[in-house]
């Protein structure tokens, strides 16, 4: 898996060429937050502040999402929260093993780490083909919304994902909104 990263990491600015490029995901209206965000919430308060919705880009957008998705993806196994915690679903940064939310925390905090704006940087929540719920990070760009996933080893553009996408943080951080059907 991580040379398959590596690889991935090298090759990656010909692909991003190759594929078309992200519309933004459009917001819906405000919905209810997963319970697991919520918890997550309670445990680290500032990590889960309101903040400004004043826009901001850093230089070679792609190639910090690809680094941070890459990285993510090779350090963190994937397991289950039975199995690391013996509960059926707990949001937490992992250690060396989680699942979907857990890599999701991760990608979101290095790339508020490395100062990506946070209105920027918000997770969902979508149903796979499979039917499973799943969590992955958005992120909006001035190319438009990609998502930094751990079941794809690439950026992708959010509607080019095989989902139905139910909702995700609110660009303000006040809590979460459905996400709307895209625009055809």
């Amino acid at each position: 898996m991580r040379l398959f990263a590596l690889v991935a990491f090298l090759i990656f600015p010909a692909i991003a060429a190759a594929q078309p490029a992200a519309r933004m995901m459009p917001d819906g209206l405000r919905t209810m937050a997963p319970a697991g965000w919520s918890s997550y919430c309670a445990s680290d308060p500032d990590a889960c502040a309101p903040v400004s919705t004043d826009r901001w880009r850093p230089d070679a957008a792609m190639k910090r999402l690809n680094a941070v998705q890459t990285s993510v993806n090779a350090r963190v196994s994937a397991a289950s929260d039975l199995d690391n915690y013996a509960v059926p679903e707990l949001w937490i940064l992992p250690d060396r093993s989680g699942d979907c939310e857990d890599y999701a925390l991760a990608k979101r905090k290095a790339l508020l780490d490395a100062g990506w704006p946070p209105e920027d940087v918000r997770l969902a929540v979508a149903t796979t083909e499979q039917g499973e719920r799943h969590a992955v990070l958005t992120v909006d760009t001035d190319g438009g919304t990609y998502v930094l996933d751990n079941r794809h080893p690439f950026v992708e553009p959010w509607q080019a994902l095989p989902y139905r996408w139910e909702k995700r943080q609110a660009r303000d951080g006040s809590g979460w909104v459905e996400v709307s059907p895209p625009a055809q």
